[in-house]
């Protein structure tokens, strides 16, 4: 079988003082025939005066994740690498496959005769996911490859080189069972990467395409969005960068998150994302903090809410609304909106995760619990609706008449009957009832009386609550009016596509509950086929919160721009940016990016048309 040989060499000095510790073996007479060579010792060969050790990769980890030879790419020392790759005959890779599919499906058959569950989820995902590969490779869309990978390590003495070989191995950090030293072979290796190439030595590994083109930290210049609008220039090609965020192909879930101090065009980008997907019909909910996005909401069509203390628009987070489970029907989930009231309840209160704290909310459940009740509200979808009746001034009779759910108010007051003789909740009385329409801050002690309608996109605007308790307070009801009054009204399988984006979103981590919201949305919004967009400015709130880590690594898309020193390397170690990756975010040039997806990262500038500029800055007269 042909050999396809790849030859890479790396060597680099981590201090010029010691140019002569990291000596490549770089004279090609001295490879060939060398003065000498002790190949007596198994753990290393001396080459004229150089100590060398050799390892191979013994294996690969399920899963590949993008530049996973990096440790080998970026080691400070002489090292040689090379990569011997041969594609498996498709017929025998194919008749392989088949025989594992076939094992599969017959346990699962004795499985099901036996009555017992046992693994077979786990068999049943192993099964989709060979058939799809034998799909793939059967019309041409994949192939399988053998890849063997040699490494040598040089070093002036024989001390020096173990202490390379430990820092070595330490790079690979869980995945170091994979790189072993090839003891008693260490000359043949020594050929294997030496620029003759004599490859004695067998140690194939197979992985598809995909995987392959992992293991290296390369940003791919070649973007494979065909489809989608137009976010920017590639930095590496000049070729246009399209974005087709709600493409299976590319990413498995639609989520999105958008990272980039303040200036460096994070908000123009989410602008961009706005304006180019509304006419592919898109959907956009915006969550608008600071006013920046109303110009481009309205240019688009759509409306802008804005919400304040002196506005006529009402939202009522108690709002409940009948929604379609696949396997259970039209369902109320009340059990559901109970705890999202109770969390909302706990953020206005600013509880903890502590036990005091954990036995508030537990009342809180229970006075909500009571409103709920008097309210005739329960699971059943026909306890939203007044039973039918006759109207003797019109003459006919009112069907389908819904009942008013609750309001903070009719909360607040079974709170209060359940807290009576309780020292320990007088506090929690006192805070909430600031909340209620009698209070400074009782905005959302309300009936609902705002409509969406059918608009190509809306925008809730929070400016004037910028410096007020209620801000983040206002996120989490905007974000329960939408589930409420918008995506519990859509029908699964009606196709259409959907984002609700919450720029500035770190403001809802200045509170436990509020952070925990924000996660919990965002998952529901993901679930039905929606693609959440997470902006922020802070990627330090982010990454110290538990919640904040758990919006940005469910996101399959992030775009990540410039940040501050040690945001950059949290961003690096996150999402496990290459050195490349690293030096053009380090540049800090506006409108500057990188998009990463699971399979592919680009370097991006974003370009804008006239109309957008007068549209996305306005400040700037366009």
């Amino acid at each position: 079988m042909l050999n396809l040989k790849t030859k890479v060499k790396f060597t680099r000095s981590a201090k010029k003082e010691k140019d002569d510790e990291y000596r490549p073996i770089h004279d090609f007479i001295e490879v060939l025939a060398p003065n000498s060579a002790d190949l007596s010792p198994a753990t290393y060969i001396q080459v004229g005066e150089r100590y060398i050790q050799s390892f191979f990769v013994d294996g690969w980890p399920s899963e590949i994740d993008f530049g996973y030879l990096h440790p080998l790419v970026s080691f400070p020392g002489d090292i040689d690498f090379i990569q011997y790759i041969a594609p498996i005959d498709k017929d025998k890779i194919l008749s392989w496959l088949t025989n594992r599919i076939e094992g599969i499906e017959s346990k699962l058959i004795d499985r099901a005769k036996q009555a017992s569950s046992r693994g077979v989820l786990s068999k049943q995902e192993e099964l989709a996911m060979l058939q799809q590969l034998r799909s793939d490779i059967d019309n041409n869309r994949d192939r399988i490859i053998y890849f063997d990978n040699f490494i040598i390590l040089a070093a002036n003495n024989q001390e020096e080189l173990e202490k390379k070989a430990d820092r070595l191995m330490s790079k690979f950090g869980g995945t170091k069972d994979c790189l072993k030293p090839a003891d008693h072979e260490h000359d043949l290796m020594f050929k294997a990467v030496s620029p003759l190439a004599i490859k004695r030595k067998e140690a194939w590994k197979e992985m598809n395409l995909a995987a392959g083109t992992n293991l290296y930290p390369f940003t791919v210049s070649d973007w494979p969005h065909e489809d989608g609008p137009i976010l920017g220039l590639n930095y590496d090609v000049g070729s246009p960068v399209l974005f087709d965020g709600f493409n299976k192909e590319h990413v498995n879930n639609f989520g999105i998150s958008l990272i980039g101090v303040s200036g460096t065009g994070k908000t123009a980008m989410l602008q961009k994302i706005i304006a180019g997907e509304v006419p592919y019909g898109v959907y956009h909910a915006v969550i608008d903090q600071e006013g920046d996005l109303k110009k481009t909401i309205e240019t688009l069509g759509g409306v802008y809410l804005p919400i304040s203390r002196y506005s006529d628009l009402r939202f009522n987070p108690a709002d409940i609304e009948v929604e379609h489970h696949k396997e259970r029907g039209l369902i109320v989930d009340l059990q559901g909106k109970i705890e999202d009231m109770v969390n909302l309840s706990a953020a206005m209160a600013g509880l903890t995760d502590s036990a005091d704290h954990k036995v508030i909310a537990a009342y809180m459940d229970r006075a909500w619990r009571r409103a709920y009740e008097k309210c005739g509200i329960a699971e059943d979808p026909r306890s939203l609706y007044h039973d039918a009746y006759f109207d003797p001034q019109n003459g006919q009779f009112v069907t389908k008449q819904k009942k008013k759910p609750p309001q903070f108010g009719n909360f607040y007051h079974e709170f209060c009957s359940l807290a009576e003789g309780i020292n320990e909740l007088q506090g929690t009385v006192l805070t909430l009832e600031r909340f209620t329409d009698k209070g400074t801050l009782g905005i959302f002690d309300c009936q609902t009386n705002v409509e969406l309608g059918k608009a190509p996109c809306a925008g809730f605007g929070l400016r004037d609550l910028h410096n007020s308790e209620l801000l983040p307070i206002a996120n989490i009801v905007v974000l329960s009016y939408l589930e409420n009054r918008f995506l519990k009204k859509r029908d699964l399988d009606d196709g259409s596509l959907f984002r609700v984006d919450a720029d500035e979103c770190q403001e809802l981590f200045k509170n436990l509950y509020s952070a925990k919201a924000l996660e919990t949305y965002f998952r529901r919004f993901r679930k039905r086929k929606g693609g959440p967009i997470a902006a922020t400015q802070n990627f330090q709130k982010f990454y110290e919160n538990e919640h904040g880590r758990a919006v940005i690594q469910n996101s399959d898309t992030k775009i990540i721009f410039a940040q501050h020193e040690g945001d950059l390397q949290r961003c690096a170690e996150l999402f496990k940016l290459t050195e490349g990756e690293l030096e053009f975010l380090g540049m800090g040039l506006a409108h500057h990016a990188i998009i990463k997806q699971p399979k592919y990262s680009v370097r991006v500038v974003t370009q804008f048309s006239p109309w957008e500029q007068e549209i996305f800055f306005p400040e700037h007269g366009g």
